[in-house]
């Protein structure tokens, strides 16, 4: 496995009922084992916000939430092998 840190930056999320985050991630393949989860300076805003991931394609995350987050969040991402 490889862990590596993803940022959703403030500026980039797209209202659309909701708010929507592209997010590309070269080494994401759907059909391993992945797991994202966010850091503990980011764990309060990420769950006050709703955000959960929607939508995933290899090397490309989507995520939705429910109101716009204040400040960058920080993930963790650990890919499979």
């Amino acid at each position: 496995f490889t862990k590596t840190e993803i940022i959703l930056e403030v500026e980039n999320w797209v209202s659309n009922s909701g708010y929507i985050y592209t997010l590309n991630v070269p080494d994401y393949k759907v059909s391993k084992i992945n797991f994202i989860s966010p850091q503990p300076r980011s764990v309060y805003e990420y769950r006050n916000s709703g955000i959960f991931v929607f939508e995933e394609q290899d090397s490309m995350l989507k995520f939705y939430a429910t109101s716009k987050p204040d400040n960058d969040l920080y993930l963790n991402l650990v890919l499979g092998e």
